[in-house]
């Protein structure tokens, strides 16, 4: 089974206040509409091919092709709070099933799997 989800801004004009520093949308990064219709379909072809990715490979191939794409997989501190506790430390990458690693202060890895990061550097 494979949980996952999935959010884009796309006709934002403005973001609020608390995200401004650290989201955008399509439109604001464009400079024009777009149209969510074509964007959907889009999404769902390419989302279609990283599924069967996935069912022929395994999880590590879509896990070691977001950490080669990402500026957040390892070395990134963070504080990620899951709604019942804050894990903050050092990023490290992801477990072979996708889940975010965390160094904390005393040297200790957790698997983030679920959480809101609430401040990064």
């Amino acid at each position: 089974i494979l949980v996952m989800g999935v959010g884009l801004n796309v006709n934002h004009a403005a973001m609020p206040s608390e995200l401004a520093e650290r989201a955008t949308s399509l439109r604001l990064a464009s400079g024009r509409s777009q149209s969510r219709l074509d964007i959907l379909a889009d999404f769902l072809e390419q989302f279609e091919i990283v599924i069967e990715q996935f069912k022929r490979l395994g999880p590590a191939s879509i896990t070691s092709e977001w950490t080669r794409h990402s500026t957040f997989a390892d070395g990134r501190t963070v504080e990620i709070s899951d709604g019942f506790r804050t894990v903050r430390g050092v990023t490290r990458g992801l477990n072979p099933v996708g889940a975010l690693r965390v160094e904390t202060s005393s040297g200790v890895i957790e698997d983030i799997y679920s959480g809101d990061v609430i401040k990064w550097q």
